[in-house]
């Protein structure tokens, strides 16, 4: 649709054209006029007339004027155009590259993998935990995620910056062990030099060292954690006089090839005991644990070695780096304090339980404990075997008629009746004894005794009498029981205790 502009434009183009045309029409009419006049000889007239043709000449100038305005104003406006033209292609090929760009990018977007899944990041839930306030408090999932990824690059430059540091430690350790061992590999000769000038002091003293040097080479082929442990074991022994023997035997269990085939064992020697156990360490080159086990022994051996330090069950596998190995102890027990003896890096010095209070310990008072542990134990063994001789238990009122070991349910069977309940029968041995009363007025009773295997193999003694008990034999048992279970007796004393004649007055 033309504008207003235009519609003039185009008028007043089309005036000025009929009129150019008007004028030069009567120039012709003129110009025949005045070839007429001077066919005819009327030259007095040719002035009016050049007048007139002089008057048309001058608005055919002024209409070629405006003509020649016209035809420029057209030129102007024909190039406003072509440069607004030209704008409007540039234009239209921007937003064509722009659109052929934004294709590319969303095909990009498209076909993008992104590599958060090859990062393997902190959880999310650790993240809200350890991660300052200002990163954490983000609505937005996707800034939750930059945030993790923020987190856990700066985390991983601290951790780098550790890294190095600890480099730098260790070679200088390197360095320092590095000198070290060329002290120590020095040695060799002054010992071989000084075993040599030795000798003859040695054979005037008929000392012969010959045994003690064949077992330290023995040691010498153990692997590093049992050479530690037996080192220990010879020091502690030769140094406080410990009645112990410490041997280097071969591993006869075949069965498992993960056990280094040289083992190392304890036997403790005291007066008392009738049979000492021996206490077994075992290396397991897989976990590279110290793997410990008791033979030779009655008495739920597993459990009697349980908190020698401070809950260390030894039932989990300590360390650290192989706790994701197949860790199935079996039959065997990786405790902590044999850890620290083998000089295994995870376990740091181990703690002794004192009622409350938490002591740490040195390695010859492991022993030492070690020690009076398998002592206690064997104590509990002999005094059950005193039990088996009943005749030594008679006296002029009570007789111990019957010994014998019960079940768990058993026991449980006999109190009923809203007594003391157990707090375990896994790690518990029960007996009952049979009382019988000599004179016919007397009414007899049934002990019952709950012994802990676990240490510090606690006992405990319930008293039953039948129905024709009278209520002052009751209570004179009933007193008896608690005097027993307070005492620091053990179980053959506190037997003889209930069958002694002579009543107990606290």
């Amino acid at each position: 649709m033309e504008t207003p502009d235009a519609v003039m434009k185009d008028a007043k183009e089309s005036h000025l054209l009929e009129d150019t045309t008007q004028i030069c029409r009567e120039i012709q009419i003129l110009m025949s006029d005045l070839i007429q006049l001077k066919s005819e000889g009327r030259t007095g007239e040719f002035e009016d007339k050049i007048m007139q043709g002089s008057a048309l000449l001058l608005q055919l100038r002024h209409k070629n004027r405006e003509v020649q305005n016209d035809i420029d104003s057209r030129k102007t406006i024909g190039q406003s155009e072509k440069t607004r033209l030209e704008e409007r292609m540039q234009e239209v090929s921007n937003c064509a590259a722009e659109r052929d760009y934004l294709k590319q990018e969303i095909e990009r977007c498209r076909n993008f993998k992104s590599q958060q899944k090859q990062v393997h990041m902190i959880s999310e839930e650790d993240f809200l935990k350890k991660a300052p306030t200002d990163l954490t408090t983000a609505s937005d999932p996707h800034q939750i995620m930059l945030n993790r990824f923020r987190y856990e690059l700066q985390q991983r430059k601290d951790l780098g910056t550790k890294i190095e540091e600890l480099k730098f430690k260790k070679r200088a350790l390197e360095e320092q062990n590095r000198t070290k061992k060329k002290k120590v590999d020095g040695f060799d000769a002054h010992l071989k030099a000084i075993t040599k000038v030795s000798k003859d002091a040695q054979d005037f003293v008929q000392l012969d060292t010959s045994l003690q040097l064949r077992k330290h080479e023995k040691a010498s082929f153990l692997p590093l954690p049992l050479y530690t442990l037996y080192y220990y074991a010879i020091v502690t022994k030769d140094s406080y006089n410990v009645p112990m023997e410490v041997r280097i035997v071969e591993n006869n269990n075949l069965g498992n090839q993960k056990l280094d085939p040289a083992c190392i064992e304890f036997q403790f020697s005291e007066p008392q005991m009738l049979r000492s156990p021996k206490i077994v360490f075992y290396y397991h080159a897989v976990l590279d644990i110290i793997l410990t086990h008791i033979e030779d022994g009655p008495l739920q051996q597993s459990q009697v070695l349980v908190d020698l330090i401070h809950d260390d069950s030894g039932d989990q596998n300590p360390n650290p780096k192989t706790q994701n190995e197949n860790s199935d102890l079996g039959n065997y027990r990786a405790f902590k304090w044999a850890q620290w003896l083998g000089g295994l890096d995870f376990i740091q010095e181990p703690i002794f339980q004192d009622e409350s209070r938490l002591t740490r310990v040195s390695a010859f008072k492991l022993i030492f404990k070690l020690k009076n542990r398998i002592v206690l134990h064997q104590s509990i063994i002999s005094q059950l075997n005193q039990l088996s001789n009943k005749t030594s238990f008679n006296s002029a009122k009570f007789q111990l008629a019957t010994w014998m070991e019960i079940s768990p349910v058993a026991y449980q069977m006999e109190f009923e009746d809203g007594r003391d309940p157990m707090e375990s029968t896994s790690h518990h041995i029960f007996y009952k004894g049979e009382i019988s009363a000599r004179e016919k007025d007397a009414s007899g009773f049934t002990v019952f005794v709950d012994i802990s295997t676990r240490p510090p193999f606690k006992m405990n003694f319930k008293l039953k009498y039948g129905s024709k008990a009278t209520d002052a034999e009751k209570e004179e048992g009933t007193r008896r029981e608690n005097l027993v279970n307070e005492s620091q007796d053990g179980l053959a004393a506190n037997i003889r205790k209930l069958i002694d004649p002579n009543p107990i007055i606290n």
